[in-house]
């Protein structure tokens, strides 16, 4: 039996929900807001403006209503005599489902229930005085489960329809004591200040905290009734909805990203353009600058150069000539990301995120997403988060897809920077912005969406930097370096209670100010490591193992000090407990923890100093990434390696090793996460050069095992090319890795090569074999063998050493009946010879050791 409504139990006043009619009015008329109100007692829906009514629909006019897939918080309602749709922009996701789930329930005469359900009694109300642009005036203040109505008076006679509403859930409220007059709450929302005067101190202090016990109750409620409907549907329902909405999405998005891209190669002389200097040392254009918007950064005017050198790869990255591809590898962050919802330890061009034309990344080395920035200055985020707040999408987002950050859409951002609770963008106008926790962004409140920073105008930066302990912004443009965060010697100041300021350099350093500037400042948790134009490396923070290298006398230090550096450093990068310096004689130094391989050094010691990578002296290195565990390093020609545990399998690489799946890709960035990485690469047309690396096979063999379980971390490819080299009657195979041969026995084998030819963007490899003809199988096997010649020369592709070129010899046969049947053998490897058999394999004629290397002789065969 339906429930009864009592108009008097229930004030269907209450059912109000703000917002606006059209989407020019949400984007630039923010004054011109409306009131959605559903007056349950007589069946309409009523629009409402300064409690005058322009609109009323009756119940029984409602055809349906539909969430508006291309803006969010919008609601389309359609009605029965075929008049145009009504949209409503709402103030957050949560209103915007109350009122579909009311309109919903119009047609199984349910209204009263829903009603009910959503909330039309108040839970408390109170006189007070508002303040308007004239005056303060007497109103009332009723808060109705997340929805604060504003009423002129007490009357329900007299105030039929709410001035004002205020949502609990809206993305960027913000409430507190007023500073600014005595006995008041401020409350901001809707990009505006609301003021409400009580009688006092203490009625405000419990006004503030039930109205956050409110908000964050509701708040919970939304996410179970979100997760509740979500169950309800069925699984294929759910997957239709999720791929209808990426597909709408990614469509949007591209003819977006196209309308407002930029050519620099299509300017007329009318146009304006600037290049400006990215922090990966690529120079992108900007258009439609000038001098009077560009005042923040000092004597360079529009014309923004840094100081000193970067080092070059052999062919630059330019980011709006060349489209550049994103690969992934690591764990899924989120699963859905990834291919098959699984982690993967190999690398692979994950498409959508290449459509979106990425010049530059970032991740969080302390957490669980990433960032990037698009050739027209466009910033996305995507990935997983702890921290309410930290992927800057509001309060309740903490996992997404590759997403937009509006607030920063028409910015210009020329750098991002994030970590596990916080994350900071820079513009090319030199204007700061921050999300995330307040002891980080230096606001006075944690934020859920990109805010500015006042503090940094005027400032001239157009750097920054981010970790767990504190934030760094700098001009490229001199030495001004600015650190705030929390209080620590990390920051680099001598007063220790100070959390904003700006370093001092030395006496030395501040003589040539106007020779020198900051080219690059990275942080990590509790230090600090600042690169100058003339090559020299500072450090300020807490010494712990010898991360800062600065010795091992040094505990720790309030002002900059020089790190102890031979070389000229035109390169750095900082991990919790390691960092390294790679020079202008390409050369790469590292110090800190020695633990889990993770310095290159072959050993687990503790460097105090920066101590040059042997195992690297002839490789040209040009970039160099440090991340918690493990490091990475570019060369000058574009290919990868790494050195530390990888976070998938728990591999340890006690020496370099090489990512042979990128070498289809000159790779300009590295990022890398806690658990996952992501490389920025644009595609080669022949393949990158080799790195001239060795590998040890002890190390390879003992140290990283991938276990029985590796196929359920890797995906297709890597199952179909990676298996077990064993023999099947459980002797040993040789596996060629790199230039050198690693054992693999029982059910565990060395970590997966991907073969070059495996890559599906790779369109420039040599031509595929051709078709062979069917025909008896040589290796025997029987009758149900596939009767066609095996094919394990699959990496035969033309290019790199001697190991990968030429065709190696025709198999010698011998006795055909002591080879097993079965299929063509996988890649990556010599051909599987199960079976009953034990004769030797071919034996290679171009190089490297024989096939087997058992007391240099081959194994036993048995006998018949």
């Amino acid at each position: 039996m339906a429930q009864q409504f009592n108009s008097e139990q229930f004030d269907t006043r209450l059912l109000a929900w703000g917002g606006f009619l059209s989407v020019n009015d949400q984007k630039s008329n923010k004054e011109n807001r409306w009131i959605l109100n559903i007056n349950v007692s007589a069946r309409e829906i009523v629009v409402v403006q300064h409690e005058q009514q322009h609109a009323r629909y009756p119940f029984d006019a409602v055809l349906c209503c539909f969430a508006n897939l291309k803006y969010d918080n919008a609601v389309m309602i359609f009605w029965k005599n075929a008049k145009p749709p009504l949209q409503f922009f709402f103030d957050s996701a949560s209103d915007r489902d109350s009122v579909q789930q009311i309109l919903e329930s119009i047609p199984k005469n349910g209204v009263e229930r829903a009603s009910a359900a959503i909330g039309c009694v108040a839970e408390f109300a109170t006189m007070c005085e508002k303040k308007g642009k004239m005056k303060w005036a007497a109103r009332q203040i009723v808060l109705c489960k997340s929805r604060i109505l504003v009423f002129r008076d007490q009357n329900r006679k007299t105030s039929q329809f709410p001035l004002q509403m205020i949502s609990l859930l809206e993305p960027s409220i913000q409430i507190a004591l007023s500073q600014q007059y005595p006995k008041s709450v401020d409350i901001f929302a809707q990009e505006k200040h609301f003021f409400f005067k009580l009688s006092s101190v203490n009625e405000v202090k419990e006004f503030i905290d039930r109205m956050s016990k409110t908000r964050e109750r509701m708040t919970h409620e939304a996410h179970a009734f979100a997760k509740l409907q979500m169950m309800k549907l069925s699984e294929s329902k759910r997957n239709m909805m999720q791929k209808s909405m990426v597909a709408r999405q990614d469509y949007v998005s591209r003819r977006e990203i196209s309308s407002r891209r930029f050519n620099p190669n299509n300017v007329d002389s009318s146009t304006s353009v600037h290049k400006i200097m990215l922090a990966n040392g690529s120079t992108m254009s900007f258009k439609g600058l000038d001098a009077a918007s560009m005042t923040d950064i000092g004597s360079g005017g529009p014309n923004i150069k840094r100081k000193g050198k970067r080092i070059k790869f052999d062919k630059q990255f330019k980011p709006q000539k060349h489209k550049a591809d994103i690969f992934m590898w690591g764990k899924a962050r989120p699963s859905r990301l990834f291919p098959k919802h699984s982690a993967s330890p190999i690398p692979f061009k994950h498409d959508d995120l290449s459509k979106k034309r990425f010049v530059l990344i970032a991740s969080a080395k302390d957490g669980t997403h990433c960032m990037g920035m698009t050739d027209n200055d466009w910033s996305f985020v995507w990935g997983e988060c702890s921290f309410t707040g930290a992927l800057g999408l509001g309060a309740k987002i903490k996992s997404t897809l590759p997403y937009l950050l509006k607030p920063l859409k028409k910015q210009n951002v020329i750098q991002v920077a994030c970590s596990a609770r916080h994350g900071i963008a820079v513009t090319v106008t030199s204007k700061a912005f921050g999300w995330g926790a307040k002891g980080l962004t230096g606001l006075d409140f944690d934020t859920q969406e990109p805010q500015p920073l006042p503090f940094l105008d005027n400032k001239g930066i157009l750097g920054v930097d981010c970790c767990g302990t504190h934030s760094v912004a700098y001009s490229t443009l001199n030495c001004d370096v600015y650190q705030f965060g929390m209080k620590g010697p990390w920051l680099g100041f001598q007063d220790s209670s100070k959390t904003f300021g700006k370093v001092e350099f030395g006496q030395e350093i501040m003589s040539q100010a106007d020779k020198l500037a900051v080219i690059k400042v990275c942080v990590a948790t509790q230090y600090s490591l600042y690169l100058l134009s003339n090559g020299q490396v500072f450090t300020t923070g807490v010494n712990e193992h010898g991360r800062m290298g600065c010795g091992k006398d040094i505990s720790e230090s309030t002002s900059p000090i020089p790190v102890r550096l031979n070389d000229a450093i035109g390169e750095i990068s900082a991990a919790s407990f390691h960092c390294a310096f790679v020079s202008f004689k390409n050369k790469l130094y590292t110090c800190g923890v020695g633990a889990d391989y993770r310095l290159g050094h072959e050993n687990e010691q503790t460097c105090y100093e920066p101590s040059y990578v042997q195992n690297l002296s002839q490789v040209k290195c040009a970039r160099v990434e440090c991340v918690e565990d493990r490091t990475f390093i570019i060369t000058k020609y574009g290919a990868v390696l790494m050195f530390g545990v990888e976070p998938v399998t728990r591999t340890t690489y006690r020496k370099p090793f090489v990512f042979e799946f990128l070498r289809t890709h000159r790779v300009y960035q590295v990022c890398g996460a806690k658990d996952f990485t992501v490389a920025l690469g644009v595609v080669s047309k022949e393949q990158v050069l080799q790195p001239a690396v060795e590998s040890d096979p002890q190390d390879l063999h003992t140290d990283m095992k991938m276990g029985d379980n590796y196929n359920s971390y890797s995906s297709t490819a890597a199952n179909t090319i990676n298996q077990n080299n064993v023999i099947g009657n459980g002797q040993q195979v040789n596996t060629m890795i790199g230039g050198s041969y690693a054992q693999s026995s029982g059910p565990s084998g060395p970590p997966p090569m991907v073969p070059l030819d495996a890559n599906p963007g790779f369109r420039n490899m040599a031509k595929p074999l051709p078709e062979v003809v069917p025909a008896a199988n040589p290796y025997g096997g029987g009758d149900n063998a596939p009767q066609q010649l095996p094919n394990p020369y699959a990496m035969n592709n033309g290019f790199g050493p001697p190991q990968f070129g030429g065709p190696p010899p025709p198999p010698q046969f011998g006795d055909q009946q002591q080879f097993g049947g079965g299929g063509p053998p996988q890649f990556g490897g010599p051909p599987q010879f199960g079976g009953g058999g034990g004769g030797p394999p071919p034996v290679p004629q171009f190089g490297g050791p024989p096939a087997f290397q058992n007391k240099g002789r081959p194994p036993p065969t048995k006998r018949r």
